[in-house]
């Protein structure tokens, strides 16, 4: 019976061992899971360029909220010189356009989408 207690002994110091290990992984993916969500709320800035004039549209958006369809959405909200026009902004159907949004969903840090307008693309919106 002396090695009933051993075995009982070698099981305890085992299972002890091994709990700390996963008690030491659940801490690094609670980091990891802080460090995501931080990068997944940082603000990104939509901008429109012309030239040398920037303008930036009101009310940044987080990163993980950053697709196509809410870009597109965003610039629709922007009021037009003559109502009830739409904008078409040549940009945005370009693969560039595509892969520079990958780019930032996949990024860290401080971010913009800067979209170039051509003259006639930018004179439609109203953004005094």
């Amino acid at each position: 019976m002396p090695w009933l207690g051993l075995a009982a002994d070698i099981i305890g110091v085992l299972g002890g061992v091994f709990a700390l290990l996963a008690w030491l992984q659940s801490k690094r993916l609670q980091k990891d899971v802080e460090r995501e969500k931080y990068r997944l709320n940082q603000k990104i800035a939509i901008v429109l360029q012309h030239g040398a004039e920037f303008y930036t549209l009101k009310g940044d958006t987080r990163r993980a909220e950053l697709t196509r369809i809410e870009v597109l959405g965003r610039l629709g909200m922007l009021p037009m010189k003559n109502k009830g026009d739409r904008y078409s902004l040549e940009y945005l159907s370009t693969a560039e356009f595509i892969q520079r949004i990958q780019k930032i969903q996949e990024g860290v840090g401080v971010d913009a989408l800067v979209i170039p307008c051509k003259d006639d693309e930018f004179e439609k919106f109203d953004l005094k």
